[in-house]
């Protein structure tokens, strides 16, 4: 499971600049949305409820700080680094006080950028771990007079996931619920349901792994991240769980129905339509909903050759039709055509075609 990230800038540049330098995948995150401006902004964190915010300080309506103040009154728990070209220490401090995760100025280095990425996800990892305690553990829930009957309802819904039968699936949620209200009442310890909710969870995680897939790959716009707050609504968890229970069920289905009708000229059209961009075989695996391993096997097998390297080709030939039909410049080239580094860039053509970009301009004159 990914943590979900989103970038609030009003400069489309700065948002693309974190975009690349982000190490997203190291840190299992994944830049779920966009905004540029704080008002937003807010609505997107609203609709997507993200784990980690970037956000720009000085934006048009609601500026960083009035959005950071937003969240603090909502009590929503999201860890939160600023991102600003303000060195000033009034931001710094009015920031900290709205228990951001630190401050980073423009422009920003990758380094420090992945540096507080990686201490957001520790704390995310150990946020999780302490909420989701063992279900041993001092609060006593495998002791309560229901075990037994929760074990049942769990035990039916590893089967039903399994068969994908939806109506049973639902009724042993409506069954939970009313076990849970007959044993603690309408309002049971909040403790109790945050081990309850965990343990569900990972039941769900295990279930797609065995099946073969990973979390993110099944489990992709919805937020699985209960938040728990002083008091937390029974009906409202279970809904919340049966939702995301019924969503998998549906996701794998389809999964599995695509895996066996993947149209590999769609693929091949999407590659042709991105490779200026920053394609990699995880995007377009995740874009056709299909394992990568899968999606690398299946491109070889249809086109002789794999995925980087037809990328590779696409970029060559484009590269080869800017330099020696529209005398571009080979900075331009290269940028057009997806590098970013030109050495790389030099590297990658010369290899290409047994010449460099340079020799080709110059045969051009």
């Amino acid at each position: 499971m990914k943590y979900k990230v989103i970038i609030i800038d009003d400069e489309p540049w700065t948002r693309e600049v974190i975009k690349e330098l982000g190490q997203w995948d190291k840190f299992e995150m994944k830049v779920v949305g966009e905004a540029s401006d704080g008002l937003s902004g807010l609505e997107l964190i609203n609709q997507l409820k993200p784990d980690i915010i970037l956000t720009d300080v000085k934006m048009p309506g609601l500026n960083g700080l009035e959005l950071l103040n937003e969240l603090k009154e909502k009590e929503y728990n999201a860890r939160t680094v600023v991102i600003s070209g303000h060195d000033d220490f009034e931001f710094v401090h009015k920031a900290l006080q709205l228990n951001v995760n630190d401050y980073l100025l423009k422009p920003v280095k990758p380094e420090e950028l992945n540096s507080q990425l990686d201490k957001c996800a520790a704390q995310l990892k150990e946020e999780w771990h302490t909420n989701s305690s063992s279900l041993y553990d001092a609060a006593g829930f495998m002791s309560v007079d229901w075990i037994n009957q929760y074990t049942l309802i769990k035990k039916s819904l590893i089967e039903q996931l399994h068969i994908h039968n939806e109506k049973v699936l639902r009724d042993n949620f409506v069954n939970l619920q009313n076990t849970i209200i007959e044993n603690e009442s309408n309002e049971p310890a909040t403790k109790l349901l945050m081990n309850i909710y965990y343990d569900l969870m990972h039941v769900l995680e295990m279930f797609i792994v065995e099946s073969g897939y990973q979390v993110g790959e099944v489990i992709k716009d919805q937020n699985v991240s209960f938040v728990f707050k002083q008091k937390v609504d029974l009906y409202e968890m279970i809904d919340f769980i049966q939702t995301i229970y019924l969503g998998v069920i549906d996701s794998i289905y389809t999964l599995k129905k695509m895996k066996n009708k993947v149209d590999i000229g769609k693929i091949k059209e999407y590659a042709d339509g991105n490779y200026t961009k920053n394609i990699t075989l995880d995007r377009v695996a995740d874009t056709f909903f299909i394992s990568k391993e899968y999606l690398s096997k299946l491109f070889k097998q249809y086109t002789n050759q794999s995925f980087s390297s037809y990328v590779t080709q696409k970029r060559m030939e484009k590269a080869y039709e800017l330099i020696s039909k529209f005398d571009l410049p080979i900075k331009e080239a290269s940028l057009m055509t997806g590098y970013k580094d030109q050495a790389h860039f030099y590297k990658m053509f010369k290899k290409h075609y047994g010449v460099t970009p340079g020799e080709i301009k110059n045969k051009r004159l």
